[in-house]
C-alpha cells in the first residue's frame, strides 16, 4: 500500500514580473482560468470564503470553496478547503494550499504546496491525493498558457517512486501561446513477480476490481464485454463503474475503453468520445513491467478534458503502485 504522503508541491517560472502574476492569482476572474473556473466578485482577503463553479457543470454539482488564510501582497496567498471533487461528505480534515511568489531572473517564479494529507482517512487519501496530484499539473499547465513562455515547471511529493480555455487578451498576463491539449497518460513500473501472475492481477475480474475499489459484477474479461461494478470510495457509493474490453492477448496485453473522470450520475456521457486503457507486460530483469498508456483525451470537450485527465494522470501512478505492493506481499 503506497505511503500516506503529506504534502504536493509544484513549481514554474513565467516570464513576467511578480506583480503582474500577484494581480491574476488575487482577481478572481484571471485566476479561475487557472482551475477552470468561474468564481464570485468576493474580495480576496484573510477570512474571505471564495466560492466557484466548474465551467461546463449542471448548476450545483461542482461547486466548491475555499476559505483565505493568509494575503502577504505580492508575495503570499494561502487557502484552506477540502482537496479533492466537490461535494464529498464532510467531516474530514482541511488541506492549506499555499502560493509563494520570488523574483527568478527578468521572470517570477511561482510554488505551491498542499499539505494535510497525512490527516486524511485512508480512504479519502487513496481518493483525494492523486486527484490532485493530477489537479495541480493541470493548473500549472493552465498558468504556463495563461502567461505564455515559461520554464517547464517541477512538480514532487515528500518522495519519489520508480484546461484548455479560451484566454481574455485584455488583461495584462503577456503574449498567452494556446497549446493542444494532452492526449495521453503514460506510466510504467516494474513489479518484482512472474508475467504470469501480474496478468493475473488484471484479467481476473476479482482482482481487477480491487485495484479500483469496485466490485465488479463480471466472471470474465474478454474482447466486447463491458465490465460493470459498485464504486466503494465513500461518498461516490452510488456511482457505477464501466468500462468495454477491447484487446485481450493473454500474458502481454490488456486494454479497454471508457469515460475518464464519470463520476456524476445524472450526466449522460454517452455521446462523448472514449479514451482507450492499455495495459502492456513484458519480461525484466527483477520481474515484469507494465507499460500502461490512456489516450484520447483530445477528443473530448474542453471542460471534460480537464476533469478527466487531471483526475486521471494522478490515478495511474497509484494504481499500478497498488498492483505492485500486492504482488509484493
Amino acid at each position: 500500500m503506497p505511503e500516506q504522503i503529506d504534502r504536493i508541491e509544484a513549481s514554474i517560472v513565467v516570464n513576467v514580473a511578480r506583480p503582474v502574476v500577484w494581480e491574476a492569482l488575487t482577481d478572481t476572474h484571471q485566476l479561475g482560468h487557472w482551475f477552470g473556473s468561474v468564481f464570485d466578485d468576493t474580495p480576496v482577503e484573510p477570512g474571505a470564503v471564495l466560492h466557484a463553479s466548474m465551467e461546463g457543470a449542471p448548476d450545483g454539482q461542482e461547486d466548491w470553496h475555499a476559505t483565505i488564510v493568509t494575503v502577504e501582497p505580492g508575495d503570499t496567498l494561502s487557502w484552506r478547503w477540502q482537496p479533492g471533487p466537490p461535494n464529498l461528505p464532510a467531516g474530514e480534515p482541511l488541506t492549506l494550499v499555499t502560493f509563494s511568489l520570488r523574483d527568478e531572473g527578468a521572470g517570477t517564479r511561482i510554488t505551491v504546496v498542499e499539505t494535510g494529507f497525512a490527516a486524511l482517512s485512508r480512504e479519502r487519501w487513496d481518493l483525494v491525493f492523486p486527484m490532485n496530484t493530477g489537479g495541480w499539473e493541470g493548473v500549472f499547465s493552465a498558468i504556463s498558457e495563461w502567461f505564455g513562455d515559461s520554464e517547464p515547471h517541477e512538480h514532487e511529493h515528500d518522495h519519489d517512486h520508480e484546461h484548455h480555455h479560451d484566454h481574455d487578451h485584455d488583461h495584462n498576463h503577456g503574449d498567452a501561446v494556446r497549446t493542444d491539449p494532452p492526449d495521453r497518460i503514460e506510466a510504467s513500473i516494474v513489479m518484482n513477480a512472474r508475467r504470469e501472475r501480474v496478468w493475473q492481477a488484471l484479467a481476473d475480474p476479482k482482482q481487477l476490481g480491487a485495484w479500483f475499489n469496485v466490485v465488479l459484477e463480471n466472471d470474465i474479461i474478454a474482447p466486447g464485454v463491458e465490465l460493470r461494478g459498485k464504486v466503494l470510495h465513500p461518498g461516490f457509493e452510488h456511482i457505477t463503474w464501466k468500462a468495454t474490453i477491447e484487446s485481450v492477448e493473454p500474458q502481454r496485453l490488456l486494454s479497454w475503453r471508457w469515460h475518464p473522470g464519470a463520476a456524476d450520475p445524472d450526466y449522460d456521457y454517452s455521446g462523448e468520445p472514449e479514451t482507450l486503457c492499455t495495459f502492456v507486460l513484458e519480461d525484466v530483469d527483477g520481474g515484469t513491467r507494465v507499460s500502461f498508456t490512456e489516450s484520447g483525451f483530445d477528443a473530448l470537450p474542453p471542460d471534460r478534458w480537464a476533469e478527466g485527465f487531471e483526475m486521471n494522470k494522478g490515478g495511474w501512478p497509484m494504481v499500478l503502485e497498488a498492483i505492485a505492493d500486492g504482488l509484493a506481499r
